[in-house]
């Protein structure tokens, strides 16, 4: 169809800049990321070259928790992150078994959770 795709940053920063977001203040990171852990790692590098201790993190509902114990275990607790989820997120935790989405984030979450309680044995997650 010849569409041309720029990529999730292209779009995420589009979308930032449209909310009031300074587009000084928005920084994609390097290199790409593939998963949780791989972002984590990336964010804290990010910390580190700017003597910074404090990062926000905005997610999905039901991937706050995880956000928060990866980065617990991946940055052993040198530095703080503040986790939130974004508001107009549809996933509803009142009643995550009525729709297969909310129902297949909640069992990713608990599998994503136990793999890093038990010391990520299956890798990063």
């Amino acid at each position: 169809m010849d569409v041309q795709y720029f990529g999730e940053e292209y779009y995420n920063t589009k979308i930032l800049v449209r909310a009031g977001v300074p587009p000084g203040a928005i920084h994609v990171l390097e290199p790409p990321i593939l998963n949780t852990a791989d972002e984590i790692v990336a964010i804290k590098a990010a910390l580190n070259a700017a003597q910074a201790h404090t990062v926000i993190i905005v997610t999905t509902k039901p991937h706050t928790r995880r956000v928060r114990t990866l980065w617990r275990r991946l940055t052993h607790g040198d530095s703080r992150a503040i986790v939130r989820a974004a508001l107009q997120d549809p996933f509803d935790p009142d009643h995550w078994w009525r729709t297969t989405s909310d129902a297949l984030d909640v069992v990713r979450e608990v599998l994503g959770l136990m793999n890093a309680w038990a010391g990520l044995p299956l890798g990063y997650s």
